[in-house]
């Protein structure tokens, strides 16, 4: 999913959260919300390459906000202006729990120094909470360019911002599109930035250089998750049975998501191989599908969709507050603490 080019504004005091994304692929980019609970909230991405990019985020309480397991997202090139905190990370606390995880933010080395470039610009005065607030025990590192600047975050004590020394490029150079061919995508190191990559270039592949066996090649040789998840999907829709077969096979069952989502790839490749349509499952599919639909992960929120496009049952999404001390959400922004809170109209 990509979601970009959006302005967002919010009725003063009203929205939980200009974006709130559940359990699903995403680039958020370019977008600029204003107003909000929370600018974006993110659960469920488990291992998904994800990316908040870009974004201006004015006079929410928190910009950015990554409860559970977001592992493998990166929050890079924002502005956050006018807020409590910038980028949060918690616990999720509702339905199946489970500790907040995320990734290390940019990274540093020798080879690659390439800070989050996040702009952390006007908070609180005085400052109530810092730009990188969490209340789990898991912990992160954050690169930052510049002392002294409004690229150095605050930071939650457990957190851990470093400065990378001698970046080379500007905010603009670093944070500009860069996408990498096909070969140079295969010769990443297997993990988070390769899998991002790969997304980038596929996007660029199909979109723009309309070459279609270049981008399904790439998804075959990258043997990461995300590609095996992307690959299957395409073999599935192109009734190539025996691929999708395979992968199947090969693909983990080591987590509940794990598990998920081969029995929902399974579902779906016994309809395409039936010829039958979402509406066409059997007493045993919408079983399976239920069961998978009544938990909290990546590929139950699928599950859900789909439950509410054949059956036109609706599972209500449960809003979890931000973390404590930060104010519980009333329908009502605390006006008291961002200062002044402009009147904007939709």
């Amino acid at each position: 999913m990509n979601i970009a080019g959006n302005r967002i504004n919010a009725t003063t005091g009203t929205s939980y959260a200009g974006a709130l994304l559940y359990g699903c692929t995403y680039t958020a980019k370019n977008n600029d919300i204003r107003s909000c609970y929370t600018g974006i909230a993110s659960q469920a991405d488990q291992n998904i390459p994800n990316l908040i990019k870009a974004n201006t985020f004015d006079y929410c309480i928190v910009g950015t906000w990554a409860r559970g397991d977001d592992t493998g997202l990166q929050i890079v090139c924002n502005d956050f202006d006018h807020y409590l905190t910038g980028i949060a990370m918690s616990n999720a606390t509702l339905v199946a729990p489970e500790p907040g995880v995320l990734d290390d933010q940019g990274s540093c080395t020798t080879l690659d120094p390439n800070p989050a470039d996040n702009l952390f610009l006007t908070g609180t005065n005085p400052p109530i909470f810092p730009d990188l607030l969490s209340n789990t025990t898991d912990s992160y590192i954050y690169y930052y360019r510049t002392t002294g600047t409004d690229y150095q975050p605050t930071a939650s004590a457990n957190l851990n911002p470093i400065l990378c020394t001698d970046v080379p490029e500007s905010r603009a150079e670093n944070c500009a599109d860069f996408v990498l061919s096909a070969n140079d995508v295969i010769n990443i190191i297997e993990g988070t930035t390769q899998d991002q990559e790969m997304i980038k270039t596929i996007r660029r592949l199909v979109q723009v250089d309309h070459d279609t066996t270049a981008a399904v090649n790439l998804l075959a040789t990258v043997n990461s998750r995300a590609a095996k998840r992307m690959a299957l999907e395409y073999y599935i829709k192109k009734a190539m049975f025996n691929a999708a077969q395979q992968l199947l096979n090969s693909l983990p069952t080591t987590t509940q998501d794990d598990q998920f989502f081969k029995q929902l790839s399974t579902i779906k490749r016994d309809l395409a191989q039936s010829n039958r349509s979402i509406f066409e499952l059997t007493t045993a599919e919408i079983a399976t599908i239920t069961n998978i639909a009544n938990y909290r992960t990546r590929t139950s929120f699928e599950a859900q969709a789909i439950l509410y496009l054949v059956q036109q049952r609706e599972f209500p999404v449960q809003m979890e507050h931000l973390p404590a001390p930060l104010p519980a959400y009333t329908g009502t922004l605390p006006v008291v603490h961002l200062k002044t809170m402009p009147q904007i109209h939709h």
